[in-house]
């Protein structure tokens, strides 16, 4: 698929683009990492702590109410109202955990946290809709890098800062600020133009929840709709698998904390980096050599875990794998998630990305949930050069779902 190449870039869209990144990263680990820390320092049994996993669920199943989030609220802007509203939300949840102590009130956090979870969830559906709508086909590239660089940023905020911040100030105040921090992205939501679409006409209520799906299939014809689905699943699969045990890879490497943290602070600025050159790359590339040659970085990358095998650990290696295996990431994930954004028709482009990132995100769980398995049983070696093996599934569906998805725009415009 062709794209038209812009010559300038608009820095205010892509600002505010970025800044909407920002607040859905936010409440990532906010209501997972840092509350099981914080639940753990407050002696919460270990089974008690796996089972706080579970309060994530809605993360995974946002698009069942997602038909709700594409209509208009009363008489506010279709995406601006929900966004604002939505921010308030979280800002608020994330301000109520700083009331309780999950050593007395873990089922009262655990509700709030339910809460936030279906908040930060709908945030996502929201945001991401907002930039469906918003971008042209030839920008999706470009602000898909500037979302999940803003993504990254946020969560950087609750993944890591949050940590300091509790160390020194303690647990309650930590998520207070965070909250404060939430409220005052909602300066970047206020002043975001809202996007010129066409509002879904009213519709009974099972129709309402129906409809957006019923579209997405009609749209694309039932076979190209579930490659779709299949690809949403599996283009990441490499990704999943890899990343899902590569702290453990790197501890039985014998790699320490110091080194491990290394790896993290050089993985988000590179991961960044990948993600902007994805962006340029991707108008002048089209989506199909795009995602083909982002995929195929992307499952390659996992072969840079192979020479740490039998070597010292050295600051040198980590350094390597840290550069290798975000830069590539990025890359890949500028061009495949500007490509889902073109996979959305304008009226329910909330629901249908819902869709496709929830099958992403379940695609990524249940792969996740096997690599143990697989490296038991195959060792390390075998393990990660299965994963490049995985990951070709992917980009072997490229040419199918992108020359599709290129009639599908070409009548859509």
């Amino acid at each position: 698929m062709s794209i038209p190449v812009r010559r300038s870039m608009d820095a205010k869209k892509m600002a505010v683009i970025g800044v909407l990144g920002v607040a859905s990263g936010i409440p990532s680990a906010l209501m997972g990492d840092a509350f099981k820390a914080w639940a753990r320092l407050s002696d919460v049994s270990l089974a008690g702590v796996g089972a706080l996993t579970l309060l994530t669920l809605p993360v995974g199943i946002k698009f069942l109410w997602s038909p709700w989030l594409d209509r208009p609220l009363a008489s506010l802007p279709r995406r601006k109202g929900w966004l604002i509203i939505l921010q308030i939300l979280v800002a608020l949840l994330t301000g109520a955990m700083a009331l309780f102590d999950p050593a007395g009130s873990l089922h009262v956090m655990a509700g709030i946290v339910l809460g936030l979870a279906f908040a930060s969830a709908s945030l996502d559906v929201v945001v991401d809709a907002y930039r469906a709508d918003r971008l042209t086909v030839s920008e999706v590239g470009m602000g898909s890098a500037f979302a999940i660089a803003g993504w990254r940023i946020g969560n950087m905020f609750s993944q890591s800062v949050i940590f300091f911040l509790a160390a020194r100030l303690g647990w309650p105040l930590a998520y207070a600020l965070m909250a404060v921090l939430q409220a005052l992205m909602m300066i970047g939501t206020w002043r975001a133009a809202e996007p010129r679409a066409v509002v879904p006409p009213p519709l009974p209520f099972a129709d309402m929840v129906t409809h957006p799906f019923r579209i997405f299939f009609r749209t694309h014809g039932i076979g190209v709709a579930v490659a779709l689905l299949i690809f949403a699943a599996v283009f990441k699969a490499s990704d999943a698998l890899g990343n899902s045990l590569a702290t453990a890879f790197l501890v039985d490497q014998g790699y320490d904390g110091d080194l491990l943290g290394l790896r993290g602070a050089l993985g988000m600025p590179m991961a960044i980096m990948g993600g902007m050159l994805g962006g340029f790359l991707l108008p002048r590339l089209g989506f199909t050599w795009g995602l083909i040659i982002g995929g195929l970085l992307q499952a390659a990358s996992n072969l840079s875990y192979l020479p740490l095998i039998g070597h010292a650990p050295g600051i040198e290696w980590i350094v390597f794998l840290a550069v290798v295996e975000n830069l590539c990431s990025g890359i890949a994930v500028a061009a495949f998630a500007g490509f889902l954004l073109t996979c959305c028709v304008r009226q329910w482009s909330g629901t249908q990305y819902a869709l496709l990132s929830s099958v992403m995100f379940l695609g990524a769980i249940s792969l996740g949930s096997v690599a143990g398995f697989l490296a038991e049983a195959l060792g390390y070696w075998q393990f990660f050069m299965t994963t490049v093996a995985v990951g070709l599934v992917g980009v072997a569906l490229v040419p199918l779902v992108v020359r599709r998805v290129d009639q599908f725009t070409a009548s859509a415009e």
